[in-house]
């Protein structure tokens, strides 16, 4: 039987990403409510803030939460998003590595991806989206602005034609 901390997990992460702010409000309320110190909730908590575009809070949020969920790769990846969008683009390397090292998955590579981008370190920015492609045809989009950096424009286009092929309405 799921527990009620279980359904409001579940139905927050389907509230953020449909982009339903106020829906997502009142979950993570309700969410803290039953689960208030959990890595969880803290972290869902750092979504949603990420995702209103409250950056300073989010800044604020995100040293704090570092501190109590130092081997959280999910703390590490929304702190990585957070540098990003802060354009810390070193401090986003740094936790996009370090979220990975301990939990592999493809978006924290994509997110490393597109931060070595910034950051002008665009060899090792395209092997990783290169590696992603047979799985994540998704990542054509980032390539083809790193191949668009580089002034590759053939190959940025010949990337841009490939993600329109998986993303026709994009």
């Amino acid at each position: 039987e799921e527990g009620i901390t279980t359904v409001l997990r579940r139905n927050l992460f389907r509230a953020l990403g449909q982009g339903d702010m106020a829906q997502a409000a009142l979950l993570l309320e309700r969410l803290k409510e039953e689960d208030p110190l959990s890595v969880e909730t803290r972290g869902m908590e750092l979504d949603y803030v990420l995702r209103g575009g409250r950056l300073q809070e989010a800044r604020a949020l995100t040293d704090q939460l570092l501190m109590l969920f130092p081997k959280s790769p999910r703390i590490l990846y929304l702190a990585g998003q957070a540098a990003y969008r802060a354009k810390e683009y070193a401090i986003a390397v740094e936790r996009f590595r370090e979220s990975h090292c301990m939990y592999a998955n493809w978006r924290s590579l994509s997110w490393l991806a597109k931060s070595l981008t910034q950051l002008g370190e665009l060899d090792e920015a395209a092997s990783i989206l290169e590696s992603l492609l047979p799985e994540r045809p998704e990542c054509y989009r980032d390539l083809a602005w790193l191949y668009e950096r580089k002034e590759d424009h053939e190959r940025a286009l010949a990337a841009v034609e490939a993600y329109l092929k998986y993303h026709p309405e994009d």
